[in-house]
């Protein structure tokens, strides 16, 4: 059966793609309801959903890398921003969302440039092994000269 739930979650929520997260997670979960910042914070997700749909909900709430969550309430009631000043409309909601989405793609972009970096470091070290082999099969054709010229004399 669907009740209405406040889930609120505390600590470093904003500026880092926690809200879209959310929503992603809210639109797969089939949880409806808004989703509000509250100062710098929290998060709200005001929503009807059964309460095992809830519980997973947070629970895929706390994986979120990006954010460092202290706590997650949930209450078995709803409870709006206050005061109420405005009407989301649906334009907003759309650009919110793609601002979400593109934080997410330069999460992604960034994760890719250290991967990138960590591909260099390894190829400069394949660079130095490769010159060290140089060096070792250039002592190797010495030393076979130098083995030639001690044949040749004895």
């Amino acid at each position: 059966m669907k009740k209405r739930y406040t889930i609120t979650s505390r600590g470093k929520v904003q500026l880092v793609g926690f809200r879209g997260y959310a929503e992603d997670l809210c639109r797969q979960l089939l949880v409806d309801g808004i989703i509000y910042n509250v100062g710098e914070d929290q998060m709200k997700i005001v929503c009807e959903a059964e309460e095992a749909e809830v519980d997973r909900l947070c629970q895929l709430l706390k994986e979120y890398k990006m954010a460092e969550i202290t706590e997650i309430k949930i209450e078995e009631r709803t409870q709006f921003p206050s005061p109420v000043g405005r009407v989301v409309t649906a334009i907003e909601q759309e650009l919110l969302a793609r601002i979400d989405s593109g934080v997410r793609i330069l999460e992604d972009m960034n994760e890719s440039v250290k991967l990138l970096e960590n591909m260099n470091e390894k190829i400069s070290l394949l660079e130095n092994m490769n010159e060290s082999m140089d060096g070792i099969k250039q002592n190797t054709v010495d030393m076979k000269i130098i083995l030639e010229r001690i044949e040749r004399k004895l």
